[in-house]
């Protein structure tokens, strides 16, 4: 009976402590180090700061440990700043790659009217920015 308690009683400690629970502690850690991140680039994007945001939204991506919500929109505003940077292809691969996502179709055309604009292309920039209005006639411009 003794090897069976302790068995018992070793499960119980086991699920309560869960496996790995150091590696939980990494995770919340990852998770917020991801948050700040997101949480300053959005703050550098209101003043306009696209440099600053930039990269901030690149840790945040990268970490691998962003909300989902927040994720897409980390991939539209990165896509901004590297529009505002002059690096179209970057500022479209990540406009491309949220096209099938769970996001407000809004900010994604208002992003794509940003890029189109930054590079040239009024007409596309105005048609993208007629849509975006019809999904949602409050959504904001980017870089206003």
């Amino acid at each position: 009976m003794p090897l069976r308690t302790s068995l018992l009683a070793g499960c119980c400690a086991f699920a309560i402590a869960g496996c790995g629970s150091g590696s939980s502690s990494e995770v919340i850690a990852s998770r917020e180090s991801a948050q700040k991140a997101y949480d300053q680039a959005m703050g550098a994007m209101e003043q306009k700061n696209y440099p600053v945001a930039k990269p901030l939204f690149d840790q945040a991506i990268d970490s691998g440990y962003l909300y989902l919500d927040l994720l897409t929109s980390a991939y539209i505003n990165r896509a901004v700043c590297s529009a505002a940077a002059g690096e179209f292809a970057a500022a479209h691969a990540d406009l491309d790659a949220m096209k099938d996502a769970p996001v407000s179709g809004d900010k994604l055309l208002a992003a794509r009217s940003f890029v189109l604009e930054k590079q040239g292309k009024s007409r596309e920039a105005r048609a993208a920015w007629s849509q975006a209005r019809r999904i949602n006639r409050f959504v904001q411009k980017y870089g206003e």
